[in-house]
């Protein structure tokens, strides 16, 4: 008599058993479910070639810069990185135009694409488009800035700067940078002062496909 109580028994512990695995199991393929359709909200970027971030120790001619956390809350990047400024790299420091030289700039622009658009308009295309040789004749879209180059000397603690490289360093925590541009500088204890000029350019003109 004991003996068949002891398989119910067995019986019913495996069978909770096998209840509490399947429900975990169904669980953990609509938690994978839900997971992978936020991933597709994220999708990873396959390639870096420029990091930003503000400066935290010069030593020598190696930078220590810390860069925001990726936006993929997905993705872990490293938010320290050691910039390494060869005998190559170029940096330069962007600084406002004259008011004047600039509105003189787009003026000359806004002239040469209203030319370019009449061109175009006379060889039959849609009105407002620009053929690929109209494009090719208008003249470099004026900036807000300038670039002045300066030397490895000039950066300090402080400076947001962006950082170039010729290869992917996506995940590199140290390279050598090809360009640095300085963007700005972070006041002590307070945000960062970012020139003007990185804030604005002029709007791209349209294209056809």
């Amino acid at each position: 008599m004991q003996k068949p109580i002891l398989i119910i028994a067995v019986a019913a512990v495996l069978g909770l058993a096998g209840g509490f695995a399947l429900g975990f199991g169904i669980a953990d393929i609509r938690y994978q479910g839900t997971l992978d359709r936020a991933r597709s909200f994220f999708p990873l970027v396959p390639e870096m070639r420029s990091v930003s971030g503000s400066i935290k120790k010069v030593q020598g001619s190696v930078l220590t810069i810390e860069t925001p956390p990726s936006a993929n809350p997905f993705e872990e990047l490293p938010t320290v990185r050691e910039i390494v400024v060869g005998d190559a790299t170029k940096i330069v420091k962007n600084e406002p135009k004259d008011p004047e030289e600039f509105q003189k700039e787009m003026e000359a622009y806004n002239k040469a694409f209203a030319e370019a658009q009449r061109k175009a308009a006379a060889t039959g295309s849609a009105p407002g488009a620009l053929l690929p040789p109209a494009v090719a004749t208008l003249p470099p879209l004026p900036t807000s800035f300038t670039e002045k180059e300066i030397g490895l000397a000039d950066l300090k603690t402080g400076d947001q700067i962006s950082a170039e490289a010729d290869k992917n360093i996506k995940t590199d925590k140290r390279f050598e940078a090809t360009r640095i541009v300085v963007q700005g500088t972070t006041a002590p204890g307070g945000p960062a002062t970012i020139t003007p000029a990185t804030l604005t350019s002029p709007p791209t003109p349209p294209t056809t496909p």
